[in-house]
């Protein structure tokens, strides 16, 4: 992962993730509250940052379930596609 990706995740994380879940055990999670965050996320900032920050959980799930953790990746259920639509951005060129 590029630096720029890795500080824009840790801001991500230190703005959306960690005063909601930072103190929380995984087993504690589930996929409401990671819906409830994200919705509130698109709404208040922008939708690609909502989709960040499910993007970021569902990373912390993968890595503890790798290393041996029994919990359950409830990030799996909320899709990111749920959170957010891009629209195709047409090129714009100035004719000058």
């Amino acid at each position: 992962m590029a630096d720029s990706t890795q500080d824009m995740r840790r801001s991500v994380y230190a703005r959306e993730l960690e005063g909601k879940f930072g103190n929380k055990k995984l087993t504690e999670i589930n996929h409401e509250d990671l819906r409830t965050l994200a919705d509130a996320v698109a709404e208040r900032r922008d939708p690609a940052t909502a989709v960040h920050t499910h993007d970021i959980v569902l990373q912390v799930y993968l890595w503890a379930i790798e290393r041996g953790q029994k919990v359950k990746n409830f990030a799996d259920l909320v899709r990111p596609a749920s959170i957010a639509r891009f629209e195709p951005r047409e090129p714009h060129i100035n004719a000058g």
